[in-house]
């Protein structure tokens, strides 16, 4: 039998120290640009925030959150699943609500996917068709708002990445083929299911791909609006121009591998709008979007979680509890046990510390202090 290669040591370690690399250089960009803000600025700069900007920034959240579900939703269709569009917002929406905050996609989310999916009766081929699925609608919606905002919005691009005219233009349009040219290839292949080393991969109708693009364009540019919603009054950023810069910010987090994109996305941003409002309103507009659009989906999503796995594993609890009481009472007795053979000792055992502790004090007295 034939056993695979052994994995080198440098292969196994690259990908931690290379995402601790990233984090390093991303936090030594916040140092750079947050010099002269202070924890007192900070907190004055939330509490200038308006509330209305932040229910909008919430309702922008619900509305991605929702929106992430189509994922999920159009993966199970491409699979041939006949799980219901409630189960699978239901597990699209915890799943997103974990590995956005936590990182790792692919490991967390992909986690509570696995959970959820082969409970309902989905095998490990689907489930790992489903999860590839998901991913291509993610780059696919990368490709499509990048181009579309260094296309269709270059000048306000340019203003803030310092980037040529043509050349921005070039990459936009190249990015809107690849988006396009994905669909194309649907078309062309006409369902054609792809065979490699022994994996037949199914090719997504051309109906699914186009909605692929279109969902991946809508979830991009509400997740944008979460933080658009946040940014300083009469900061003059187009929308689109605004939307271009957050996704680059974003597909960079999400490369890097950092749990939430944690420095990465904040220093980006940072950066590209440093002239358009003072450091601290942006670090307190970052800080903010980080609340509405991570802390509080992980904190829901954990609580559901918890509560999920404590509902179906409840019936072991009374084991657990009368284990553990069984164990308390042995260890009480044994210890009655030892203190009944202790006792007679005790005035003895008292005496001889006594004496002990009186002997030290007088040599501690007699003896120089060390300073």
């Amino acid at each position: 039998m034939k056993y695979p290669a052994p994995v080198p040591v440098w292969k196994t370690w690259l990908p931690p120290l290379s995402m601790l690399v990233l984090l390093a250089l991303a936090l030594l960009v916040m140092r750079h640009e947050l010099a002269d803000t202070g924890y007192t600025h900070l907190r004055e700069e939330l509490s200038r925030i308006p509330l209305p900007s932040l229910v909008n920034a919430a309702l922008f959240a619900c509305l991605s959150y929702l929106l992430l579900c189509g994922y999920d939703i159009l993966a199970l269709r491409y699979v041939g699943s006949t799980i219901s569009m409630a189960r699978a917002a239901f597990a699209s929406v915890l799943a997103y609500a974990l590995s956005q905050t936590m990182g790792f996609a692919l490991m967390t989310g992909g986690a509570v996917r696995v959970r959820f999916w082969s409970m309902w009766g989905l095998s490990t081929p689907e489930i790992a068709r489903a999860t590839g699925f998901v991913s291509t609608t993610f780059l696919v919606g990368v490709f499509a708002v990048c181009g579309l905002a260094l296309t269709l919005e270059t000048q306000g691009v340019l203003a803030v990445l310092d980037l040529p005219f043509v050349l921005a233009r070039i990459v936009g349009v190249l990015l809107l083929a690849v988006a396009a040219g994905y669909v194309l290839w649907t078309m062309l292949r006409k369902e054609r299911p792809i065979a490699w080393r022994g994996w037949v991969i199914p090719v997504p109708t051309t109906g699914l791909a186009m909605s692929q693009v279109m969902l991946a364009l809508l979830d991009w540019g509400v997740a944008g609006l979460v933080m658009y919603a946040l940014l300083p009054a009469g900061h003059g950023l187009p929308v689109l121009a605004f939307l271009g810069i957050f996704v680059l910010a974003q597909f960079a987090a999400v490369v890097s591998h950092v749990p939430g994109g944690l420095g990465v996305f904040d220093s980006i941003m940072l950066v590209a709008l440093g002239d358009l409002a003072d450091p601290a309103e942006l670090l307190a507009v970052l800080v903010a979007y980080r609340v509405v659009y991570y802390f509080v989906p992980f904190l829901l999503g954990l609580l559901v979680l918890a509560v999920i796995e404590v509902r179906q594993h409840s019936a072991r609890f009374p084991v657990l509890i009368n284990a553990v009481s069984s164990t308390a009472t042995t260890v009480a007795d044994s210890a009655t046990r030892v203190a009944v053979v202790l006792q007679p000792l005790l005035p003895t055992i008292m005496g001889l510390s006594t004496f002990v502790g009186g002997a030290l004090l007088l040599f501690s007295g007699a003896t120089p202090a060390a300073h």
